[in-house]
């Protein structure tokens, strides 16, 4: 068996990732002085209605190692192909 990895500044449709059971990692947004995991604290319909009332632009942060460790243990003894794009900052 194999399963992908990626995070989710890769933006994949919903519908992909569970037709191919993708696994997601969700990056990070600080806004407002809280920390938010992509697609979990905040979805982006959220994000973005409150985007216009900031005081200051979030910023992104990759996800830590350690959460990447986590699901690649999840896929046990799978074949792990892992996307991540290098280039994207997340939502802006």
């Amino acid at each position: 068996m194999i399963r992908i990895v990626t995070d989710s500044t890769c933006d994949l449709p919903p519908d992909l990732v569970l037709r191919y059971g993708i696994l997601v990692v969700p990056a990070v947004l600080n806004m407002e002085g809280k920390s938010y995991r992509d697609g979990v604290d905040i979805s982006r319909a959220d994000y973005y209605a409150r985007l216009p009332g900031l005081k200051a632009l979030p910023t992104t942060a990759a996800p830590a190692a350690g959460e990447f460790e986590a699901v690649y243990r999840e896929c046990g003894d799978a074949e792990v192909v892992s996307v991540v794009d290098m280039h994207c900052q997340g939502f802006l």
